[in-house]
């Protein structure tokens, strides 16, 4: 009787192995072939015609804690973003199991804790001066092979908090020759604009002033639509 019950409980681990190993698998598979056009949504003002153009594409990326996104809408891929100067990041209570991330980070021993307990299926290292450390060159630039970045242009370090998340992920898929296509949609930089109650506030922030001329310059690949607001959120 004991043998039996040993047999039937090693049998329950391995088919929860099983389990566990293909969906880690289907995860992996997913994100290794991300194809064709693919809608990158930033958090920033998203027209009906938007979403409902969005929703057609196979791969859709948001980020963070995707917050223009509505509960039945499509999210493929997540960016997650470490916060300084805490192991942390950004759109934590926003993750879902069965949806991969790519983490941007600034150190790879941050990157290694994360793969501990969550689906990072990539990663992008940058430099954020703010930071008390960091790993990427204080030379590293964004698009540095474009005619745009020559010289001190595109420098990663011209800001505190370094690029923003969308430029650094419009930059990562454009070097993946897999990609054809890149719309992106709720995206605008306009870093210092923040919609507060109603209200456009000025709040001097946040990242690389020069970013939506860099974009339009360097991702060759990129189809920008126009934001219904001018507003960054």
């Amino acid at each position: 009787m004991y043998i039996y019950y040993m047999y039937l409980l090693l049998s329950i681990l391995l088919l929860i192995f099983i389990l566990i190993y293909k969906k880690n698998y289907k995860i992996k598979e997913s994100f290794d072939t991300l194809s064709g056009t693919v809608a990158v949504v930033g958090n920033g003002p998203l027209s009906e015609t938007d979403r409902h153009e969005i929703q057609n594409y196979d791969h859709v990326i948001r980020f963070n804690d995707m917050k223009n996104k509505l509960d039945n809408e499509k999210t493929t891929v997540q960016v997650v973003r470490q916060i300084s100067p805490h192991d942390n990041f950004f759109g934590k209570d926003k993750i879902s199991k069965n949806v991969p991330l790519i983490l941007i980070a600034t150190k790879m021993d941050y990157v290694n804790k994360c793969k501990q307990q969550y689906q990072i299926m990539d990663y992008i290292i940058v430099n954020e001066p703010a930071r008390n450390t960091y790993e990427a060159s204080e030379s590293a630039k964004v698009f540095e092979n474009c005619s745009e970045c020559s010289g001190s242009n595109c420098l990663q370090s011209s800001s505190d908090l370094g690029p923003s998340s969308g430029m650094v992920v419009l930059e990562y898929l454009e070097n993946k020759p897999s990609i054809t296509r890149l719309e992106v949609y709720g995206m605008n930089w306009n870093f210092h604009l923040k919609n507060r109650n109603g209200k456009i506030n000025d709040t001097k922030l946040h990242h690389m002033d020069n970013e939506g001329s860099i974009i339009n310059s360097c991702c060759k690949k990129c189809n920008v639509h126009d934001t219904p607001q001018n507003t960054y959120y």
